[in-house]
């Protein structure tokens, strides 16, 4: 109705997040004056981080997208783009940049929706995340191991190596905790969370990489309780923790 109102034979709706891989191909029709950006998370720095690499320099096309969207000042010279995550998100989480070229914008979330309301020259709204429900079996039983699953793209933020602490600061729970990380991953990331485990005696940790909805449906029916952890929080909202609910399970978040 948006489209129709401006008189607009067609539009662009787009779905942007925060990871390249998954939304990069969105980049070139970013700037379409018709267009109205579903935007998924809070922070798109790294989508930013991302798109900067098609560039001949990508340092220069960072800094330029940082001055362009909040001044000169955002960015000396001298100073790195990638900083403490926590600052990036309250100085410059990069939303600005695309919310101020549509002519709306959906966001799932109040968190960051006066943001997005401040940047973009049309209407926003806040409408939930939709989710299909994977279908998946009851809990198990219990029993004297306690499976703990994290899904999704392994990043820092997903906490992960602060439950792998919590695990390894009890002999009781290194005994019985067995932890399954369910996603994608990246080499250095492995072993960065690697080396946390040697760190912590920790060795009962899975990394099962990218699986289909069947896999995960069938890793799910073993796992008791589904971890959620954010920190800081970027999301509109979460995928997993819609999938951890609809199984049923008991769902740890931030």
């Amino acid at each position: 109705s948006l489209i129709r109102e401006k008189g607009m034979p067609h539009g662009v709706i787009a779905n942007l997040g925060d990871h390249f891989g998954y939304h990069g191909a969105l980049a070139p029709h970013l700037s379409a004056p018709e267009a109205v950006m579903i935007i998924h998370d809070a922070f798109l720095g790294n989508y930013c981080g991302g798109w900067a690499q098609l560039f001949p320099d990508p340092d220069q096309a960072l800094r330029a997208m940082v001055c362009t969207t909040y001044g000169p000042e955002a960015l000396p010279p001298e100073a790195p783009y990638w900083t403490e995550l926590a600052e990036m998100v309250r100085r410059r989480p990069m939303i600005e940049l695309f919310a101020g070229h549509a002519i709306g914008a959906v966001v799932h979330a109040k968190h960051y929706l006066d943001r997005v309301a401040r940047a973009c020259p049309g209407p926003v709204a806040e409408i939930p995340l939709s989710s299909r429900d994977l279908i998946i079996v009851p809990p198990p039983l219990a029993s004297e191991t306690l499976v703990i699953a994290t899904i999704g793209h392994v990043n820092a933020n997903k906490q992960i190596t602060e439950v792998i602490k919590a695990i390894g600061s009890s002999a009781a729970l290194r005994a019985c905790c067995r932890y399954v990380v369910i996603g994608p991953i990246e080499p250095d990331e492995r072993q960065r969370i690697e080396a946390v485990m040697s760190a912590h005696n920790v060795t009962a940790v899975e990394f099962t990489g990218w699986i289909d909805d069947d896999a995960l449906r069938d890793r799910l029916a073993g796992v008791d309780a589904i971890c959620c952890l954010r920190s800081p929080i970027l999301e509109g909202r979460s995928g997993s923790v819609i999938v951890a609910m609809l199984s049923g399970r008991a769902v740890l978040v931030s």
